[in-house]
């Protein structure tokens, strides 16, 4: 399964992760095994944090008709 989130910061419109529900999600979704991008202008690359440090690198994916399912 793979899914395509739309946002990674705590709250629209900033680059602020800090205890991004976001987060948490990507996780559990990576826990059944799914495949997990995101989009986010404000967060290009997710930085390291304490909870969620296996997460750090990922960077946001850029929305076009492929990454949305759209072919």
């Amino acid at each position: 399964m793979k899914i395509l989130t739309g946002g990674m910061a705590y709250k629209k419109n900033v680059d602020d992760m800090r205890e991004s529900p976001s987060l948490v999600l990507t996780e559990l979704l990576g826990e059944i095994s799914a495949l997990v991008d995101y989009h986010d202008t404000f967060v290009p690359v997710l930085p390291h944090t304490r909870r969620h440090a296996q997460l750090a690198g990922r960077e946001s994916i850029a929305l076009t008709a492929e990454s949305i399912g759209w072919l």
